[in-house]
């Protein structure tokens, strides 16, 4: 199938786009490991999950642009806007990840769970209240 330049053009521009948001997919995994510390096999499974997910990215982009048809410079795209954003804000997430995990933690994690420690105690008086409900109503019940 016979593509004009422009079209191609606007190909590449849009697979330089993709690459740019390859990278900040895998900031986004960059940042579930500083925060989950996963072990190794997590690790992989992270890694494989992120290749598919951009082998799917591509592929629908693929279809999307060049009707299934792979191209060089799509690839070529890809990589210069995944380099270009690994080299300007993909350097932020590893600096930035550990005082965003510790604020997190701070203004996230512990208020969630003192409002989780809350909702416990109340749902456990009610829980002893309908039981005692129960009990009370069973005790009405026996009396003919």
């Amino acid at each position: 199938m016979n593509m004009t330049l422009e079209e191609q053009f606007r190909g590449f521009c849009l697979s330089v786009g993709m690459g740019g948001l390859l990278g900040i997919l895998l900031d986004l995994f960059r940042l579930v490991r500083i925060f989950a510390a996963p072990s190794r096999r997590s690790q992989f499974v992270l890694d494989v999950l992120y290749m598919l997910l951009c082998s799917g990215l591509t592929f629908v982009l693929s279809l999307a642009i060049h009707y299934g048809q792979l191209r060089f410079y799509m690839f070529l795209g890809e990589g210069i806007g995944f380099a270009a954003y690994m080299l300007s804000f993909g350097r932020i997430v590893p600096a930035v990840g550990p005082q965003i995990q510790r604020a997190g933690i701070h203004y996230i994690w512990q208020p969630w769970k003192k409002y989780c420690g809350f909702l416990r105690k109340k749902m456990e008086k009610c829980w002893e209240q309908a039981k005692e409900s129960v009990k009370k109503l069973q005790k009405s019940l026996k009396r003919p």
